[in-house]
């Protein structure tokens, strides 16, 4: 939304232009610059009789089309008036214009102090930071510039097989140890918690004692009653599956539904033999169930012995819109059934 300018253009009225007419036609429009994107030029009409002026009014021309201007009647005071063909327009400097220059005169002046005032400010803050002089070193290594820092001490790391070294070591009161396999150990001085060689071991004065357990530890407490069967018994597992595979039975289910309603479900059937009311029931979809992200979105199914030897698949629509399925469905899908 610029104001252009020209320089020296003039041109007359070539057809009569009322005091309410927006279109000025004049005898010649060339000299002025192209109108786009809002900008917009000012012109002055005014009549002329020898040398004398009359009834200036300045202008607003916002559209240039061959001869023919667009234009805003009376934009700096002067009241819009009749011009008749031969009155004159040219392109003068008004005083809004003058106005508008030094507004934004202005504005670069203020902003050019905000600068100078920004600057002034920034050279009051802090100085360049010089490791340790401003800012401090981390084991008397700077924090600043590329690279990684090194930081050593903490906790010992033993290999498992190597645990029994914690029985003849000297720590300090809270010093700690890693043993792989077992976890994060804290020396106690004085102790007398008894060493079971897992998540106490004595020294000469004191016990490391376990403090933050490793994952592996955590699972052998959980499961003591199967390793138990497992080193004593090594036929355990190979009886475990044979009885689980008896538990496992399997059949299959044929989809042939193209669409689900809105808020509603539909559901087919397929044997598998032995399947009693109660099992758990695993019914895998052969592809995505939608026909799009979308219709997928909307879909959703579950399965479960209906009746004996049958299993029931339910595809469920809980949206507003109808869901088509995916063509890669409506086959054939297999059922796994484990026995309760």
């Amino acid at each position: 939304m610029t104001q252009l300018f020209v320089n020296n253009f003039s041109a007359t009225v070539a057809q009569t232009f009322g005091a309410t007419d927006q279109y000025l036609y004049l005898n010649s429009a060339a000299g002025l610059p192209a109108l786009t994107g809002g900008n917009h030029l000012l012109l002055t009409l005014f009549r002329k009789v020898g040398i004398v002026e009359s009834g200036h009014e300045v202008i607003k021309v916002t559209a240039i089309t061959d001869n023919m201007l667009t234009v805003v009647r009376a934009v700096e005071g002067a009241a819009a008036t009749l011009f008749n063909v031969g009155d004159y327009v040219e392109a003068r400097v008004t005083a809004a214009a003058l106005d508008a220059k030094a507004d934004l005169a202005a504005v670069n002046a203020a902003l050019s102090a905000a600068a100078d005032a920004e600057a002034l400010a920034l050279a009051d803050k802090q100085d360049a930071l010089v490791s340790g002089a401003n800012i401090k070193t981390v084991n008397s290594q700077s924090i600043l510039g590329a690279g990684d820092i090194e930081i050593s001490g903490g906790a010992t790391v033993y290999a498992y097989d190597s645990r029994s070294d914690l029985r003849s070591q000297t720590p300090a009161a809270g010093e700690q140890a890693i043993v792989d396999g077992l976890g994060l150990f804290v020396w106690e001085a004085g102790s007398t918690e008894p060493d079971d060689d897992e998540s106490a071991f004595a020294t000469a004065s004191g016990v490391w004692l376990l403090e933050a357990a490793h994952w592996d530890l955590v699972d052998a407490w959980q499961s003591p009653e199967w390793q138990a069967t497992a080193d004593d018994d090594e036929d355990e597992p190979l009886r475990f599956a044979t009885s689980f595979a008896t538990k496992v039975l399997t059949g299959s289910a044929t989809c042939s539904i193209t669409s689900v309603a809105s808020i509603s479900s539909v559901s087919f059937t397929g044997t598998v033999t032995g399947a009693a009311v109660g099992d758990r029931v695993i019914a895998t979809p052969p592809a995505q169930l939608g026909n799009t992200t979308a219709d997928t979105g909307r879909l959703g199914y579950h399965a479960w012995v209906s009746a004996t030897n049958t299993v029931t698949i339910m595809l469920t629509n809980a949206s507003a819109a109808v869901a088509t399925t995916n063509t890669a469905i409506r086959t054939v899908w297999p059922i796994t059934v484990i026995k309760s």
